[in-house]
């Protein structure tokens, strides 16, 4: 997959793509594109290189053949920075002429396109430029340039992460999922004690996964849940309402929550907040009252706790009505 993290300076994007590449895989290396200038530009890429050590990554410089690494096939690579990696071919390098602006642009594409597939993971960090007036016209078309290049990467990337927290809180909506078809990917106890929810709420639920847990099982046997043990397909959304990537694969969870937001399906990816476009809510229940908590699809405990709470004040609040009848 190709996850393009996008933000500002200074916004924490380099951050997030390495602790993206932590989840992702064991093995993991770190391009970096920078052409360090003079003493302290080195002294400053040797301390980064270390602190991305201690992270377990292999740091290789490489500021303008990307696509010319022998890279592992399994391996989870940071490349940073597009931005960087446009200027060396847009200004020229030791290695490399300086490039007409599409020329610039096609190549930069090109080479990220070729690396992804040469890896398993491919994590790219890219900045937003603003424009200065005071700035000169050779600058100034650079700068354009890197908005043509993130545009094209944002059409070629699986997924695309922004740096920026959610300004609004997600608003609570509650749906009729009584007879419709809603796909549960996975089978392990995150998977289970999702299905059994929806299986509560009336929604027909397919389950597709190669095994999984015991709860899973008696969900099957009760006739809760239709269970094809096998691993998810492209096929499973079709008629879908909802669907839960819930697997223990991260990238196939990501595939089936992409393939839900192209097809306009509701999707809950149980490892990845930002991938969600619903998160799947800690529900409290009690006669005709439902409550469901969220806490930003982050803090799981948290909203866990908070239901659990909900659940003894509705029970106490029900019974005082009952009482007051």
């Amino acid at each position: 997959m190709l996850y393009l993290v996008t933000g500002p300076e200074k916004s924490g994007k380099s951050a997030k793509a390495e602790a993206l590449a932590v989840r992702l895989g064991e093995k993991r290396i770190y391009l970096a594109t920078m052409v360090p200038f003079g003493e302290e530009g080195k002294k400053r890429v040797e301390h980064h290189r270390e602190l991305r050590k201690e992270k377990g990554f292999q740091t290789v410089e490489c500021p303008v053949f990307i696509d010319r690494l022998d890279i592992p096939s399994d391996a989870v690579v940071v490349l940073e920075c597009i931005v960087n990696l446009t200027a060396n071919f847009y200004f020229g390098t030791e290695e490399t002429p300086a490039h007409p602006a599409e020329e610039t642009i096609r190549l930069v594409c090109e080479k990220v396109n070729e690396l992804k597939g040469k890896c398993q993971e491919l994590i790219v960090v890219t900045g937003q430029m603003e424009y200065d007036q005071s700035y000169d016209k050779e600058t100034r078309d650079y700068i354009e340039t890197v908005h043509q290049v993130n545009r094209r990467l944002e059409q070629m990337a699986d997924r695309l992460i922004g740096s920026e927290p959610q300004d609004y809180p997600r608003f609570p909506l509650f749906v009729d999922i009584s007879k419709k078809r809603v796909l549960v990917a996975g089978a392990g106890k995150i998977a289970a004690r999702r299905a059994a929810v929806l299986a509560e709420f009336g929604a027909v639920v397919l389950v597709a996964a190669p095994d999984g847990c015991a709860q899973m099982e008696q969900l099957e046997q009760s006739g809760q849940v239709h269970w094809e043990r096998r691993p998810v397909r492209e096929t499973d959304l079709a008629g879908v309402y909802l669907a839960v990537a819930a697997t223990n694969r991260p990238d196939v969870n990501g595939r089936l929550a992409k393939l839900c937001r192209e097809r306009g399906i509701m999707v809950s990816h149980a490892g990845d907040e930002s991938q969600c476009s619903f998160y799947f809510p800690g529900i409290a229940r009690e006669g005709e009252l439902v409550a469901g908590v969220v806490a930003d699809g982050k803090n799981h405990s948290l909203a866990k706790q908070a239901a659990q709470s909900l659940r003894i004040w509705l029970k106490q609040f029900m019974a005082e009505r009952k009482d007051e009848r």
